[in-house]
């Protein structure tokens, strides 16, 4: 190495190095000097030789031991006390990463093949090892994995099967080694970390392909089953909690909640139960949750795979996860890793959890009535009058909340007083839609509507009841429970709070923008930039903040105790902005508040909505998706009595796709009940066409229940635009004809 390596040596305080002939014969080990004089030493042969070279990696990389004690970082050494290292978990590794990164450069730019050689089968051996002897793994140093998987060749497509090899190994070890190695990575800097994730994540679509080739397709195997696919999941999840330790290390960390609408996330560590999976024990470990992320070094969405979520079937993986619960033997599954699936594919599992719930009220209704002679429905159902929707829906759900909140479980039902049809769907769509419509009112005060953000806010000077509150919570809660898409915009801290999540600062950005950039510019205000006014002087604030009440007259709120006579200075401006931020977005709220994730929590308390989703998923759980693909719904639509070339068809999605985005909105609403798209987009739908009969004047129908529109064969593109415009701009209630 030249005069910059040593200058690295001195910087890192790299020990001396260890002569060839003093090293311990029977547990062998290299330093980056050792491998540099071999390197020397053979290029300068004539021939050049590279046997010693060889036979000293060889002696090295193939034994677990030799690679505990090479490349050591200074005063580093592992300790010998094992109780010592479970008090110090972060002493357990002690490699000189930079050195080792060196001697593999060394090592393979010189693109000699006996030493790449020498190398990969190196690494066969030494998986050879890990393989026979499992407590290696047990043992007080990690040391061999790091330098191991710093490998270059290890993340080569062309060494998939010692890869995969390694990856076994490495995720077998007890789960408090593999916490320390969370620890250790979290310290990396981020192109390293993004590294290794792209590494693995290349291995399972080259896995998954590999195995669709040899299986003749997608559907003859299951991915879950593959020990290279498994274990490269299983590595990826300890680079997804480097990440988040990583984060919580600087601080962009939300404080770790108890109030979590999720079961894992409330336990305590010493609550942990056996038969948890190795993801939610981490959680509980390390005090880190998802959804708790303000800013992470890696996105969330480069630990998904697409190609896994293109071609894993959650029905089994389902299965797969309930039984690992009740066998000694754990069967792996992508739900117990659900960082590297989609939203689309976590939703499954939700909508399996409801419908397993809505089966088994059915169960218990059924042997209730058996047991008491007394009939009672296996539905949640209700009875509706149209002219008095609210009241009607507020009062029975509350009379449901209070005296049996077990049947808000059971499947919704809703029945429109004086109207045929029967509630497949539509009918709950439409319910829905028109309580929101209303309650989400600006004139009926519950909520105020930001113009300028498009989103609704509570009200801190409402005078509705709680009990309203508790309602719309109840509805949110019930329409993810029935895969119900709503027209609700809330800011994203509403979502977050929903979830169970602390409020901190940057929460801000997302209810009050405007606030924040100025309470922002406060935080960082400088008087000496500022000809030397004061802070004071500039922002003129008190502890005393103001607000409109719903009649637009100005109310006062002092933050603390004379707040209208304390001045905001540089000493307390972050007691001020800490302080204005909790009563923006809880205490001026909180009872309202309360009331309506009360609500929410009798359907969804006790679901994996936290387990699974951050408040961004959660959203689109509520309010479906913004993407207008007409080419993936018009090819994912069916069609019964017309062809998809007929002319009709032809007609019908020409002037669909003229069609603005309102009367877009208004198609989808005609055709489903809701102006919403699905999670996972148009395709979701399951859209078909019906032929209505022969040309006629007949305006077209739908049936919301099924997402089927009828149109008769109408003789003109024209006359399909007019009668269909004409349908959509008069067509609300059901059985319009």
């Amino acid at each position: 190495g030249g005069s910059g390596v040593d200058a690295q040596h001195e910087l890192k305080g790299v020990s001396q190095p260890i002569p060839l002939l003093q090293r311990d014969l029977e547990t062998p080990c290299l330093t980056e000097k050792m491998v540099e004089d071999l390197l020397l030493k053979a290029k300068t042969s004539t021939p050049a030789d590279y046997r010693e070279l060889n036979r000293m990696l060889w002696m090295v990389f193939t034994h677990p031991e030799s690679l505990n004690k090479s490349f050591l970082l200074p005063n580093g050494f592992p300790h010998e006390n094992e109780n010592e290292q479970d008090n110090n978990p972060n002493n357990r590794i002690t490699v000189d990463v930079p050195a080792v990164r060196r001697v593999y450069s060394s090592l393979f730019e010189l693109e000699v093949d006996s030493i790449k050689n020498s190398m990969i089968n190196a690494l066969d051996m030494y998986c050879a090892q890990l393989k026979r002897n499992k407590g290696i793994g047990a043992t007080a140093s990690l040391n061999h994995f790091v330098v191991i998987f710093e490998n270059p060749l290890l993340h080569s497509p062309e060494f998939m099967g010692v890869f995969s090899k390694f990856l076994q190994e490495l995720t077998s070890i007890p789960l408090q080694r593999r916490e320390v190695l969370v620890q250790w990575y979290s310290s990396y800097p981020t192109k390293d970390l993004e590294r290794f994730v792209s590494s693995l994540q290349q291995f399972i679509t080259l896995q998954l392909l590999l195995l669709a080739e040899d299986n003749h397709g997608y559907t003859s195997y299951v991915p879950q089953a593959d020990l290279g696919v498994s274990s490269a999941t299983s590595a990826l999840m300890l680079f997804f909690f480097a990440n988040l330790v990583s984060a919580k290390r600087a601080n962009t960390m939300r404080p770790m909640s108890l109030n979590f609408s999720s079961i894992a996330a409330q336990r305590r560590p010493e609550l942990v139960q056996t038969n948890d999976s190795d993801y939610h024990k981490l959680l509980t470990r390390l005090q880190l949750h998802p959804a708790n992320a303000v800013s992470i070094p890696i996105p969330m969405s480069e630990f998904i795979n697409e190609q896994l979520n293109s071609v894993v079937s959650m029905s089994v993986d389902y299965r797969r996860e309930a039984q690992s619960g009740l066998n000694e033997e754990k069967e792996f599954s992508f739900l117990e890793h659900p960082f590297i699936l989609n939203t689309e594919k976590k939703v499954e599992k939700l909508f399996r959890d409801n419908l397993f719930r809505m089966v088994s009220e059915r169960h218990r209704t059924l042997f209730h009535s058996v047991l008491t002679g007394v009939p009672d429905t296996p539905f949640l159902l209700l009875r509706i009058e149209r002219n008095n929707f609210l009241m009607d829906t507020l009062v029975q759900l509350e009379a449901i909340a209070d005296l049996n909140p077990i049947d808000l479980r059971k499947q919704l039902r809703v029945v429109f007083r004086g109207e045929e049809g029967v509630d497949e769907g539509g009918l709950q769509k439409e319910l829905f839609q028109l309580l929101v419509e209303t309650l989400f009112n600006p004139k009926y005060g519950m909520f105020l509507y930001d113009e300028e953000y498009h989103h609704h806010l509570f009200n801190p000077a409402s005078y509705e009841t709680e009990e309203q509150y508790k309602l719309i919570g109840l509805l949110l809660g019930l329409a993810i429970y029935n895969s119900i898409i709503l027209d609700i915009r809330f800011p994203m801290v509403v979502y977050r709070k929903l979830i169970g999540c602390e409020t901190v600062f940057e929460d801000l950005y997302s209810s009050h923008p405007q606030i924040a950039s100025s309470l922002k510019q406060m935080l960082e205000y400088k008087p000496e930039e500022n000809v030397g006014l004061s802070l004071n002087d500039t922002f003129m604030a008190t502890f005393q903040v103001s607000y409109s009440d719903m009649f637009g007259n100005v109310c006062s709120h002092s933050l603390k105790e004379d707040g209208d006579s304390i001045d905001v200075t540089e000493e307390n401006r972050e007691e001020y902005v800490s302080l204005y931020t909790d009563w923006l977005l809880n205490t001026s709220i909180a009872k309202s508040f309360d009331a309506f994730k009360h609500g929410f929590d009798l359907v969804m308390g006790d679901s994996c909505l936290a387990d699974l989703f951050v408040a961004e998923e959660v959203e689109m759980l509520v309010c479906g998706c913004n993407e207008w693909d007409l080419d993936a719904l018009e090819a994912s639509t069916r069609y019964d009595g017309f062809t998809r070339h007929h002319p009709v068809i032809v007609n019908f999605w020409q002037i669909v796709r003229e069609f603005d985005d309102k009367q877009k909105k208004q198609l989808l609403a005609f055709i489903t009940g809701s102006d919403r798209i699905p999670l996972g987009g148009l395709s979701k739908l399951k859209f078909i066409i019906v032929k209505n009969g022969p040309d006629s004047d007949r305006l077209p129908t739908a049936h919301t229940c099924f997402n089927a529109l009828l149109l008769c064969a109408y003789s003109t593109k024209e006359k399909l635009r007019e009668r269909l415009l004409k349908a959509l701009t008069h067509g609300k209630g059901f059985g319009m004809i």
